[in-house]
């Protein structure tokens, strides 16, 4: 997986505000697709439903979103934060408090030792 490619297309389809409300869906179908071609094969999602309403999703690496009454985008919000996640592009907490992002060469100052 293309990890800034990944964080671009993220990028543009959180900014996808212009032009009639046609042309704004149709970006954002476009900007949808790309995501899933940039994590594949990997982390691709796969839409399901349970009893017409339950919405999640499922992703090629086993993992599964939550259930939503009748909310696909809610899955769908899912399955981009675990691909973040999953790229390192999710800010974490080293043990003194800091935040670091993976994807951009961070890590942890400090680590936690077991003195068993």
């Amino acid at each position: 997986m293309d990890v800034t490619l990944f964080r671009e297309t993220l990028d543009q389809l959180k900014e996808v505000m212009t032009g009639t409300i046609t042309e704004q869906q149709a970006r954002r179908r476009e900007l949808r697709e790309q995501l899933i071609a940039v994590a594949s094969p990997e982390h691709v999602p796969e839409y399901f439903c349970k009893n017409s309403f339950s919405d999640y999703y499922r992703c090629s690496c086993g993992w599964i979103s939550n259930g939503y009454w009748d909310c696909t985008g809610c899955a769908w919000t899912d399955w981009i934060e675990h691909a973040k996640s999953i790229l390192g592009l999710t800010p974490r907490k080293c043990p003194c408090g800091k935040t670091y992002t993976p994807a951009d060469g961070e890590a942890a100052c400090h680590q936690l030792v077991d003195n068993d």
